[in-house]
């Protein structure tokens, strides 16, 4: 575990973001979090997914609300200067930080690391247990601040940091705008430069939903983007290759033809209430399944509606579909181009063949995306 008290990594972090070309201004955040300090409703989990800006809203909040520093020509300029809590609460507070994804390779206790997925189920209790007792009614804490990826782990009816509210991909009214960028944001970054055009952008990296509708672009991707000048993938360069394949497999029956059908741009009707949490066991059916999905930024969900955000994460599942293990469905996406070559230099025989072997087959899906 990595722990920091009063140290100004915060903002040298959240400088650097600031001289950024692609620099987003989000601090109309810190208004909300300042009504959450020394209240009841001082604790906050915010999860994401990755290269959704989570750790650059926690350097922000660090560089606004830690007393070892002045950060007052950081904010000056940006949006929560015209706030009349600004003042209030800048540098005023000691700082203390600490990453759980830091994971000493001692033994398998809540003692030895901080608690991840890979913690050992008998551990998880007495580590919430430890972290209640260190933050809940401790009038020391003016205001408790958890990121992540996934959601926090529950082992009962209630939680151990349930004093924590929460704030997530299928849950969040509050904060969703200041994780991703809007349509607006995304057309101010493209006017900075000349390569790529606000359509090419959507196409690539629109397609998450907030809380009212309004459609959120992948951050991370966009910048990249805009600095190598060309649109493509750039989801497999962080964490695992094989995330999509990883949640198909669990579920293969019932998910395959779900997925078929959003591949080919329709959208999945289905109730999706509760969460996947950090520390849950593999999910085990189609709901589980999606929320994770969900959780990891996968899929997007708006209305009761499933879909695949946009062209970066079709092409992920486009991939995860030719995988050997996926049998008639992997054949079936492997002779997809040759089909829409032949039917566009119009080989009768050769379509009616494809067409043939499709109707006779077990069962026939429409997947040819293009």
């Amino acid at each position: 575990m990595a722990l920091y008290l009063n140290t100004n990594a915060a903002f040298k972090d959240f400088q650097m973001l600031r001289n950024d070309r692609y620099f987003v201004d989000k601090s109309a955040m810190i208004q909300k979090v300042n009504e959450r300090v020394n209240t009841k409703n001082r604790f906050l989990c915010i999860t994401k997914p990755r290269r959704f800006g989570k750790t650059s809203a926690l350097n922000m909040l660090g560089a606004y609300y830690g007393k070892a520093y002045s950060s007052k020509e950081l904010f000056d300029h940006l949006k929560i200067s015209r706030s009349q809590s600004y003042p209030v609460h800048m540098n005023q507070y000691n700082l203390i930080s600490f990453s759980m994804n830091e994971l000493s390779g001692q033994g398998n206790t809540y003692l030895d690391y901080i608690f991840s997925h890979e913690l050992y189920q008998e551990n998880q209790r007495d580590f919430l247990e430890f972290l209640r007792n260190l933050l809940k009614d401790r009038s020391y804490v003016a205001l408790a601040y958890m990121t992540g990826v996934l959601p926090i782990k529950k082992y009962s009816t209630g939680s151990a940091l349930n004093m924590f509210d929460e704030y997530t991909m299928l849950n969040d009214c509050c904060f969703d705008e200041y994780f991703g960028f809007t349509e607006q944001e995304a057309e101010m970054l493209c006017c900075r430069q000349s390569q790529l055009t606000l359509t090419e952008l959507a196409e690539w990296y629109n397609g998450y939903s907030a809380w009212d509708g309004r459609k959120l672009y992948n951050p991370r991707s966009v910048v990249l983007a805009l600095i190598n000048g060309i649109c493509r993938s750039y989801w497999t360069r962080t964490g695992k290759l094989d995330e999509v394949l990883f949640f198909l497999k669990y579920n293969l029956g019932e998910v395959r033809d779900d997925v078929i059908k959003m591949v080919n741009h329709m959208p999945v009707k289905i109730d999706i209430s509760e969460e996947y949490a950090a520390g849950q066991k593999s999910p085990s059916n189609r709901e589980e399944i999606y929320a994770a999905m969900l959780v990891y930024g996968l899929l997007s969900y708006y209305d009761g509606e499933l879909r695949i955000p946009n062209k970066e994460l079709m092409l992920e599942f486009q991939k995860a579909l030719k995988d050997e293990e996926f049998g008639y469905v992997a054949e079936l996406v492997r002779n997809s181009n040759e089909m829409l070559n032949a039917t566009l230099e119009k080989r009768e025989e050769a379509v009616a063949a494809y067409l043939h072997d499709i109707h006779n087959s077990k069962k026939a899906w429409s997947i040819f995306y293009w």
